[in-house]
């Protein structure tokens, strides 16, 4: 949505001047959060005024049915943001996952050749 100088109101439904896409980045690197050491981070960028709270997201999926998604933090400002994925909450197999917004995807980035895996130990009970 954008006002004019002119005093015209437009809307830009079907995203035909400001495409989604485009308003929404994610960085490269993808590392180990600082302050806990069982969770990736990932940081990107949306430029996109007034999406719904909760609704920028990284949604993972093991393949097998199970789906694992994680909430979007933003900054003060509201441009960057952060989400966390704690590995610990995770079952075991392999998760591939993308970044969401309504029905706009990116695909996440690959993990670094040189990221140093975290070690856990599962107790069965």
């Amino acid at each position: 949505m954008k006002t004019h100088p002119h005093g015209d109101f437009t809307l830009d439904i079907g995203e035909r001047k400001h495409p989604v896409l485009t308003q929404i980045s994610l960085a490269d690197t993808i590392r180990w959060a600082p302050d806990a050491p069982t969770e990736l981070e990932l940081t990107g960028r949306c430029t996109i005024a007034g999406y719904p709270q909760g609704g920028l997201a990284v949604t993972l999926a093991d393949g097998q049915g199970g789906i694992a998604v994680f909430q979007a933090s933003q900054d003060p400002e509201g441009t960057s943001f952060v989400v966390r994925v704690p590995v610990t909450e995770l079952p075991v197999g392999i998760w591939r996952g993308e970044l969401r917004l309504g029905r706009w995807s990116l695909p996440l980035p690959a993990l670094p050749g040189d990221l140093v895996r975290a070690v856990t130990m599962r107790f069965m009970p």
